[in-house]
């Protein structure tokens, strides 16, 4: 994911970079994220296809990322080729997206302005390769209403202008 937008397609040159922190050692995602200080909300095929095969994994790798927003309504299929994510590269790994959401949403458990849009609309955190050999895109998304985070993944599909992505600097 680390191609390289012009000016001419439907996202916001890199509004932010920011770097996740390497791991060292064992890393638990799902003892992680239930044991913060973050209220989350995770849809069924959030839990089908990243939470229940999660892996405990020999720590995670730095990752870097921009931040862009839509400008126009937008397609995954459209996000993957500006990226230069396909099937074979760019891909994320669960432990890699849950590593980004804990991250992300531990700076900002209340919903606050730091990275992650909170105003209602989604951040894409990256694209994987589910069990069923289908690629799916995972996001996340602040709710006031009832201060959490709802975590989803779903089939390749569209965005709406004001949604975002994360695109890795690799």
């Amino acid at each position: 994911m680390s191609k390289k937008l012009n000016e001419t397609t439907s996202y916001k040159i890199a509004e932010s970079e920011f770097v996740i922190e390497s791991l060292t050692g064992e890393y638990n995602p799902i003892e992680k994220l239930t044991n913060n200080k973050v209220k989350y909300y995770f849809g069924n095929d959030f839990k089908i296809h990243i939470l229940n095969p999660v892996k405990v994994v020999d720590g995670i790798p730095e990752m870097k990322f921009s931040k862009h927003k839509f400008t126009e309504t937008t397609y995954d299929k459209e996000i993957m080729e500006n990226f230069g994510i396909s099937e074979k590269s760019g891909l994320m790994t669960r432990e890699e997206i849950l590593r980004v959401i804990d991250d992300l949403t531990s700076k900002q458990p209340k919903g606050e302005d730091v990275i992650l849009i909170n105003d209602g609309n989604c951040t894409i955190i990256g694209y994987l390769m589910c069990d069923d050999g289908v690629v799916r895109v995972a996001y996340v998304r602040w709710d006031s209403d009832y201060a959490r985070w709802y975590c989803y993944c779903k089939d390749l599909g569209r965005w709406d202008s004001g949604n975002e992505v994360l695109s890795s600097n690799k």
